[in-house]
């Protein structure tokens, strides 16, 4: 074999060598690109607690939620972005972490089920978050959906959307009922002995707080929201 194709194929070969090995510098499995993506919050935001609460999921200073789910799709479909993608990501959690927040959006108003070991973990001071109970140790918490992450609204935030606590309450349920497909949709049939799970939207477990509006609209069918409940 002639000395310059030699050459060019061994270029070639560190060259794929290399490409691979930056590919694999950002984990594949949930959890591991779970604590990746935490321990580069950790280094941008310079000592703020940022916890990993499960697969895709963190608190950042307490209360602010980022979910994962997003960017770890894109990752999953996009392996030579990935890394600039999760650079962004992290400077805008960042962003929403140390300034201040974007005007308040009625739309983006969602009610997310969490446990009350949450809550007391991240809301040192009543009023921090409104939460009201499901069932157990689950309750639910009006929250603002952001592209980077979810935040608890608190009572300020309510005067900020000229809501009461009630109708705050009542959009985060209405948003959450037109943001989330029927279950008999989306979830399969079990087979005896099978245990399934849904996947694909951050929300999906708030959809145990969706039984509060079927309630609600089975005691006045006039209200709009109930359409489809």
């Amino acid at each position: 074999m002639p000395i310059r194709r030699l050459c060019s194929v061994l270029i070639q070969l560190l060259a794929a060598v290399w490409s691979s090995a930056r590919a694999q510098d950002v984990p594949k499995g949930e959890v591991a690109f779970t604590q990746y993506v935490a321990a580069q919050l950790r280094r941008e935001l310079k000592g703020a607690q940022v916890e990993v609460k499960g697969p895709l999921t963190l608190v950042v200073g307490g209360g602010l939620q980022a979910n994962l789910g997003r960017i770890f799709t894109y990752c999953s479909n996009n392996a030579d972005g990935c890394k600039s993608e999760i650079s962004a990501f992290v400077k805008g959690i960042a962003q929403v972490h140390n300034g201040p927040l974007p005007p308040l959006s009625r739309d983006a108003v969602h009610i997310i089920v969490r446990t009350s070991t949450y809550v007391r973990a991240s809301s040192p001071q009543p009023g921090d978050m409104q939460w009201r109970p499901l069932a157990g140790e689950l309750v639910m918490l009006p929250a603002m959906d952001r592209p980077q992450a979810i935040h608890p609204l608190s009572e300020k935030n309510n005067g900020e959307l000229g809501l009461s606590a009630d109708e705050v309450f009542n959009l985060g349920l209405a948003n959450l009922q037109a943001r989330l497909k029927p279950l008999m949709q989306i979830a399969k049939v079990a087979q005896p002995g099978q245990i399934l799970y849904i996947e694909g939207d951050i929300y999906h477990s708030s959809r145990l707080a969706l039984h509060v509006l079927v309630a609600a609209c089975n005691g006045s069918g006039r209200q709009a929201h109930c359409r489809g409940a």
